[in-house]
């Protein structure tokens, strides 16, 4: 990804106002560990024009693995665009080694779930290129041109219109990222589009990037058949009605659901389950289910091996007859005095 961008950089050093490339990058992962990609890239056709019949893509390739990749061409209003779309099968990349900058995926099989992961860095060497524009020459007014040399790019001529501005945000369009996983994304540092995709916004100079310099996104698959497990020993114990509340449960991540290799081998502690339902049910009542979700991870009745004894207690406390009306009363008194204190 970081040589991809760079070349793009590197070949279009000649820009006009509204910025002189765009990038989509689309990631899927399947269910299998099976990864798809499909990069959109946009150059101006007038940069085409303007570096005499020098093909400006040379080296977008650079980076990607032999054979899982091909390659259109076409043009599209003023901008001349190259589409790249990857498949690689479960255990394989869409990368060679060599590739820096490269999307990294993970999954991991849970008791109920498996988890899978997306991480992509951010290419540091888009904010040393900025910082080379700026030390190398001033931006001239719009409508004239300099000459600029930058370390690593002594190939580029000219340059036309605002350098910082218009080469490093890519104009309306910029840098586009997204990537959709199996199941529901539970966590991301981007914005969560649809259920089960992220997507993130940036430019070359790192606007919009998010704080961690890298995209990052997490989604929890439901294994079915393990939670019918669970469900069927439920329904032994006569709790028919904590059934679909162990769905609910599962998907929101407050029941132990710990890593093993065979879920559908595992033991099984249905009363401990019922007992951390009861909880949920009990709480869900009183404060709400995104309150009740804070409750439950804090207490770590989400942990692999909760504590038996400290989910007896919790409860009990919760089985109270007096349970909700108390909590009302305490979220009640403590906003009439952050509300009425001066």
């Amino acid at each position: 990804m970081r040589k991809l961008l760079m070349g793009l950089v590197a070949a279009s050093l000649v820009v006009s106002v509204g910025g002189c490339i765009f990038l989509d990058a689309q990631f899927e992962v399947g269910v299998d560990g099976s990864t798809d990609a499909t990069f959109e890239v946009g150059i101006l056709k007038s940069v085409m024009e303007m570096g005499e019949g020098e093909d400006p893509t040379t080296g977008i390739n650079e980076g990607l693995a032999e054979g899982k990749w091909e390659r259109e061409e076409f043009d599209r209003d003023e901008w001349h665009v190259v589409v790249l779309k990857g498949h690689a099968g479960p255990g394989e990349s869409l990368f060679t080694e060599e590739a820096e900058m490269q999307p990294e995926f993970a999954s991991q099989t849970h008791l109920f779930s498996t988890i899978y992961e997306f991480a992509l860095p951010l290419p540091e060497d888009a904010v040393g290129v900025e910082e080379q524009i700026e030390a190398n020459a001033e931006a001239p007014p719009q409508g004239e041109q300099a000459e600029v040399q930058v370390e690593g790019l002594e190939g580029a001529e000219e340059l036309a219109g605002d350098l910082t501005g218009m080469m490093m945000t890519g104009g309306e369009r910029g840098l586009r990222f997204a990537v959709t996983l199996p199941g529901r994304v539970i966590a991301t540092n981007g914005e969560i589009t649809a259920l089960n995709r992220a997507a993130w916004r940036t430019d070359l100079a790192g606007a919009g990037a998010p704080e961690e310099k890298a995209l990052l996104a997490r989604s929890r698959l439901v294994n079915w058949p393990s939670v019918g497990r669970m469900g069927a020993e439920l329904s032994q114990m006569g709790r028919y009605d904590l059934v679909l509340v162990l769905v609910s449960a599962v998907q929101r991540g407050v029941v132990p659901d710990p890593q093993t290799d065979a879920p559908l081998e595992a033991t099984l502690d249905a009363k401990l389950y019922a007992q951390i339902l009861d909880i949920m049910v009990a709480l869900d009542a009183a404060v709400g289910p995104e309150l009740a979700n804070s409750v439950m991870t804090g207490l770590k009745l989400n942990a692999d091996e909760p504590d038996a004894a400290t989910v007896e207690r919790v409860l009990a406390r919760v089985s109270a007859e007096d349970f909700g009306a108390s909590v009302e009363k305490d979220i009640t008194d403590r906003l009439l005095e952050q509300l009425g204190a001066p």
